[in-house]
């Protein structure tokens, strides 16, 4: 009987590999009562050949290959003991073998989790600033947008209603209010310039009577430039309040045309450090996410909607009438897809617009006129007031001074506070112990024809061995691929 003896050839014992090479081909005679599967052979003569350099031999009568375990040595006569390399010698069965496979070296899922391998109490933690258009704005940009209740019909101005709305430059706003406080505003009133202790009167009467800033209903601050909300190239004209027009040498403004705009912003959200052992890793326990956005707050995100996408997209709607803003987040895997609303991860609500408190002057014309009367105008009326004595219009003056305009506030003071901190995304990752992906390779949980896989280790979950071999090998082999072999 023709062996085939091959010398410095190794493999594991759960590997498909064969031998390479040119054999030593020895005749030798089968042992009485031995089997195919473990053949005991008697070889008369080795030569000058040392038995002990071939571990390996391939019988071509039995068609199967064999790892030697043991040459023992009798009167002269050399037996070479056997035991079958199975994976080896159905090695085209195998591979021929449509099976459910667990494990895969060549091949794998990268989005089934890999329970394998054991966490690290290792955690990357790190931060992704996320582009904001009002983050750092200062107190001097921006713009105000102002209603105001107006005396004129000027319909193309009446966003909202009743009331009409101005979007002011910081500039603006603040010129505005000095001609509504000012004397300018008064003498612009009707009240004749100040040159004596009557008209003086007059004035100080006037401001206690005539209060433009009742007429102004709000004045919210936005960390946007006026464009957002009017177009820049539509014109600038007189802020009118009440029943009066501000001085154009004050301040001008622009109708607000924009009473809702819409900010878009995102980031791109990293993988994890170890993603090339699989996408998974981007997902819960292994990865957590969070958005630190003001002024919304701390909202948690979901690494679940990460297969929609790695691009986290953020849409800030606001209203510019109220200052209130609601916050969308999507995650997609394109900015320019249409769909982004399919993916609505969370929503949150806060106050982008900052309300300005606005000073009113309580008129207190009551007391004003006790005063006056007890100071010595026994019969004083409106129409006396201002042409008595002396000494009653000194009396009246002093009153009146010492009824100095008593402030109130009236609105609701927000905060500038979310402007001075950056939006993040805090991104946490769990590190995992190292792999060895040529010995245990990664999940695939799918079905593969064997010989399709590039070499490495597989593991199936099912397979049928339906070869033409024994029943002993059939089981032999099974075990194998169930519990892991080497394609090579």
């Amino acid at each position: 009987m023709i062996v085939n003896l091959y010398s410095g050839f190794s493999k594991r014992i759960n590997s498909t590999k064969l031998p390479t090479g040119t054999p030593t081909q020895k005749d030798g005679t089968l042992r009485n009562e031995c089997s195919i599967t473990t053949p005991e052979i008697e070889f008369k003569t080795m030569g000058s050949v040392c038995p002990c350099d071939f571990c390996y031999a391939y019988i071509p009568k039995f068609k199967r290959y064999y790892f030697i375990t043991d040459w023992v040595a009798k009167s002269g006569i050399w037996t070479c003991r056997m035991t079958e390399d199975y994976l080896a010698s159905w090695k085209t069965n195998i591979g021929n073998t449509n099976a459910y496979i667990e494990r895969c070296t060549a091949e794998s899922d990268p989005y089934i989790v890999d329970t394998y391998y054991l966490t690290n109490v290792d955690t990357v933690n790190s931060t992704v600033v996320i582009n904001s258009q009002y983050y750092n704005v200062s107190t001097n940009q921006g713009c105000f947008i102002v209603g105001v209740i107006e005396h004129t019909d000027s319909s193309s101005s009446q966003v909202g209603g009743a009331v009409t709305y101005y979007v002011l430059t910081p500039a603006e706003c603040r010129g505005m209010v000095a001609y509504l406080t000012g004397d300018q505003f008064i003498t612009d009133a009707g009240f004749p310039p100040v040159a004596s202790i009557t008209q003086q009167i007059q004035h100080d009467t006037a401001k206690l009577m005539v209060n433009p800033m009742e007429f102004i209903v709000s004045c919210i601050w936005f960390p946007f430039p006026t464009n957002y909300f009017a177009s820049a190239s539509a014109p600038t004209q007189q802020i009118r309040v009440g029943y009066w027009s501000v001085d154009t040498s004050f301040a001008t403004g622009k109708l607000v045309t924009e009473d809702h705009i819409k900010i878009i912003t995102g980031c791109t959200i990293p993988d994890h450090p170890q993603v090339t052992r699989g996408k998974y890793l981007n997902f819960a326990p292994y990865t957590r996410l969070s958005i630190e956005m003001p002024p919304f707050g701390l909202i948690p995100i979901d690494p679940s909607f990460r297969s929609n996408g790695d691009i986290l997209r953020l849409e800030i709607n606001i209203d510019a009438l109220t200052g209130k803003a609601r916050l969308i987040v999507n995650m997609i895997d394109d900015a320019t897809d249409p769909n982004y609303n399919k993916y609505v991860i969370t929503e949150s609500e806060g106050m982008i617009g900052c309300p300005v408190q606005l000073a009113q002057v309580r008129n207190d014309l009551i007391n004003a006129g006790v005063e006056t009367f007890l100071t010595g105008a026994s019969t004083l009326s409106m129409s006396n007031w201002f042409s008595g004595g002396k000494e009653t219009i000194q009396h009246a003056k002093n009153a009146l001074d010492s009824l100095l305009p008593q402030v109130k506030t009236d609105g609701e003071s927000g905060s500038r506070l979310f402007t001075k901190i950056p939006p993040v995304l805090n991104v946490q990752q769990i590190l995992l112990s190292p792999e060895d992906i040529e010995e245990v390779g990664r999940p695939l949980f799918d079905k593969r024809v064997i010989n399709t896989l590039t070499s490495g280790y597989v593991k199936c979950i099912e397979a049928t061995v339906d070869y033409p071999c024994y029943d002993s090998e059939k089981e032999i082999i099974h075990t194998y691929m169930m519990n892991g072999f080497y394609w090579e």
